[in-house]
């Protein structure tokens, strides 16, 4: 397969993903290692990096084409393989430190749902251990399904404008 120039100077999806995962997974460290988990204004950090990231890759894709205008199709798989990519790796990440108690997460977890369990007036004290045992099992895996889910959608946003406002 022969290859031109120009194919070879774009800048791959997978790259921008690695580039992307990489900032928010450290950004996630650097909350977990200063305790702000519970702070709720930072959990929406890692989500306007990841718009601001793919739209950045976008246009930088679009740039890297040329005399080559890549068409909408294009811009947009090139943005959401990036937020892909992007969302594997923060999931295994979530799934990951939350596992092996990284910087103490499962802890702080466990304590935030122990203290709403206790101000819930439908639960019973007694019941709070049984309920806390529970989500010690299941808060690992559906912490990262729901951030598969969010980080695509999101992500999809991000390609979905790329391509629109690259094409302007």
């Amino acid at each position: 397969m022969i290859s031109t120039t120009t194919e070879k100077n774009i800048t791959p999806p997978t790259f921008k993903g690695l580039i992307i995962a990489a900032v928010i997974i450290i950004f996630s460290i650097v909350v977990a290692y200063l305790k702000q988990v519970d702070n709720q204004s930072l959990g929406l950090v890692p989500l306007t990096i990841l718009l601001l990231g793919v739209l950045i890759g976008n246009f930088i894709f679009i740039k890297q084409s040329g005399a080559n205008s890549p068409q909408f199709g294009a811009i947009f798989k090139h943005g959401f393989k990036a937020t892909a990519l992007v969302a594997a790796m923060v999931s295994v990440w979530i799934a990951i430190s939350l596992s092996l108690n990284i910087f103490g997460t499962m802890d702080m977890a466990v304590e935030a749902a122990t203290r709403q369990l206790q101000t819930s007036t439908e639960i019973k004290p007694d019941e709070i251990p049984t309920q806390i045992e529970a989500f010690k099992k299941s808060v690992a895996p559906f912490s990262a399904i729901q951030n598969v889910v969010i980080y695509l959608l999101i992500g999809a946003l991000g390609s979905l404008l790329g391509a629109v406002l690259g094409r302007k």
